[in-house]
């Protein structure tokens, strides 16, 4: 029993380190950021970023603040709540799959989308 929680323990930490690389990604983004951007500003390769977004490598306590500062958010915004329900505009499976596809392009590809969604937001208004 002791082995079955441990590793319904370890499947959360999973989730929320997945959750916390989401909404550094999502931040990132909407700041109009790429990861070699957000790299320079906190002193780590664009690579680093991307496994910080891919919930590969947790995120220390520091760092997360560092992120944060770099990104104009409170550190409160980068860390999710596990009992929330999500209020983005896109659908889940949307949204997953439009950052899915993001993150395997290059940086000067992701600046491109970056901009290109920066425009049609503005174009809306």
């Amino acid at each position: 029993m002791a082995h079955r929680s441990a590793h319904t323990n370890a499947d959360f930490e999973i989730a929320i380190d997945q959750q916390v690389g989401r909404r550094i990604m999502e931040t990132r983004v909407k700041a109009g950021q790429t990861q070699p951007d957000l790299g320079r500003a906190i002193g780590l390769t664009f690579q680093q970023v991307q496994k910080y977004e891919k919930g590969t490598n947790r995120v220390s306590i520091s760092r997360l603040i560092s992120i944060a500062k770099a990104l104009g958010v409170p550190v409160g915004a980068l860390i999710p709540d596990p009992n929330a329900e999500p209020m983005d505009d896109a659908p889940a499976p949307v949204r997953d799959a439009l950052f899915k596809a993001v993150e395997r392009l290059d940086a000067d590809n992701q600046a491109l989308v970056t901009d290109f969604a920066r425009m049609l937001h503005n174009r809306r208004r």
